[in-house]
């Protein structure tokens, strides 16, 4: 393997092209020693819009495309839509690229894909409260969602007796199919049948039967960091297992009823086209464990801009920014009602506090909510969540978190910790008060101090969290 400049030129496998922003442009076949080859290589292109997000990507054998794809995003950056024309024979014979690509659009709730639409299906995720963990999935085909589109009382009234209903009846007629449906018609509705000389069961009768869309059910079975190990059915058989390296990489996988499961390591969702993980704000390449664009944080998510957590198992980055700890094994059994400890940062009175009811112990400190002006919107934004662990510059966190890193299951990853960037010294005991992306940020012996007290009170309650809450008082 040849490296420069933290980006492989080549492996044992591929050739590798980067351009002049650092982002993957081309991959080749590598070509052993020796062996003559006929132009048979593929190599695939890569290209990139002003924000660094890859919009197009082909792949081209005895040079002729054989694959291209091309990729919208929203004005947040998320991906919310592909097309992907393959190559197939003609109705001449002639090989070439479909002329209608396969169309994919996605839908999102805040940094979390929660629908991925077809052409044939839908399928929606519901994830675990405040994580990247997919829980349960729920398909429906498009052929059933058109079935549930069944006509009004109003519409049924007029295609049957030909005759255009003024906007009044036609909004009185949707009050009275609501009233039907739901069991429940009203006294002023019995008034206006009546004086029809109609009846509410004359009128239930035009109705079309509503449709319920039958769906497929599976919950996930998820390893400690997220990725999908299984699909369960409401019946507890097995509907698809993969099994997957420390990387992501798919190793074997048994799926009999052809289920669509693009997920991967949090965060991340496998295309099939170019073998990429989609990852929220950068594309990860499984087989090299390394993202193929530089970090847009900069040297803030590490000093090498492209690599995934070294240490897989332990970490992940569902963002395609920083890495997050991953939190191990199950929650702990119910303490009998027992209440847990809680952190709060006022935002608005610049102060976060630690309270403990089962002992009293507690601790106040100043903390600060000024965020950069270039941080995304929302970011200086109140959360509820949980704490789930910290991490010390002992194992190699950015200065510009200082000598502590307070991790929370916030999405966004708004953290507590101290440092600062550009800072004399962001690792002295009170170093500043740098703004920060989202953060909330305290002087490093105060988050020292913390950090100290969350992991003692987690080791000794193993498998439960602490609450955490910022909030603004006006």
């Amino acid at each position: 393997m040849r490296i420069s400049g933290n980006r492989i030129a080549e492996d044992a496998h591929y050739v590798y092209r980067h351009d002049e922003y650092g982002r993957l442009a081309e991959k080749t076949d590598r070509i052993p020693e020796g062996v003559i080859r006929m132009h048979d290589e593929r190599t695939h292109h890569y290209h990139y819009d002003s924000q660094h997000r890859l919009v197009f990507y082909t792949r081209i054998q005895h040079g002729e495309p054989q694959v291209e794809s091309r990729y919208l995003y929203d004005p947040l950056g998320r991906r919310t839509g592909k097309r992907v024309w393959r190559r197939e024979r003609d109705l001449t014979g002639w090989m070439s690229l479909s002329r209608k690509p396969e169309v994919t659009w996605y839908g999102w709730d805040g940094d979390r894909l929660t629908t991925i639409q077809t052409g044939t299906t839908r399928i929606q995720t519901v994830y675990q409260p405040g994580s990247f963990t997919p829980l349960l999935r729920i398909e429906t085909e498009n052929g059933e969602q058109a079935k549930a589109r069944h006509r009004s009382l109003a519409e049924v009234l007029q295609e049957d007796t030909g005759v255009t209903l003024p906007a009044e009846l036609a909004v009185m007629l949707g009050r009275l199919e609501r009233e039907l449906r739901a069991g429940a018609v009203s006294a002023e509705s019995e008034a206006w049948l009546a004086q029809c000389g109609l009846t509410a069961e004359q009128m239930a009768a035009q109705m079309e039967d509503a449709y319920i869309p039958e769906r497929r059910l599976h919950l996930y079975h998820c390893d400690h960091r997220g990725l999908p190990q299984a699909l369960i059915t409401p019946e507890g058989e097995t509907a698809w297992c993969g099994e997957y390296d420390e990387w992501g990489n798919q190793l074997n996988e048994e799926n009999p009823h052809h289920l669509y499961q693009p997920y991967r390591l949090p965060g991340q969702q496998y295309d099939e086209e170019s073998g990429l993980y989609y990852n929220r704000h950068r594309y990860y390449d499984p087989l090299q464990g390394r993202y193929i664009t530089q970090d847009p944080i900069g040297l803030k998510g590490g000093i090498n801009l492209y690599t995934y957590p070294l240490v897989p198992i332990r970490y992940t980055d569902p963002l395609g920014l920083e890495r997050v700890i991953s939190v191990y094994g199950p929650p702990a059994p119910d303490r009998a009602g027992a209440e847990t400890p809680l952190v709060l940062t006022d935002m608005t009175g610049g102060v976060t506090i630690y309270y403990d009811p089962e002992t009293g112990d507690s601790m106040t400190f100043d903390s600060s909510n000024r965020i950069d002006r270039r941080s995304q919107r929302g970011a200086g934004d109140p959360y509820t969540g949980e704490v789930v662990g910290c991490e010390t510059n002992e194992s190699g966190i950015s200065a510009a978190y200082g000598t502590t890193k307070i991790y929370t299951t916030d999405t966004r990853a708004r953290w507590l910790h101290g440092g600062g960037s550009s800072l004399r010294d962001p690792y002295a005991p009170r170093q500043g008060w740098k703004p920060t992306m989202g953060c909330t940020r305290a002087q490093n012996e105060d988050v020292d101090e913390l950090c100290k007290k969350v992991t003692s009170w987690m080791y000794s309650h193993p498998g439960e969290r602490i609450r955490y809450e910022r909030f603004k008082t006006r």
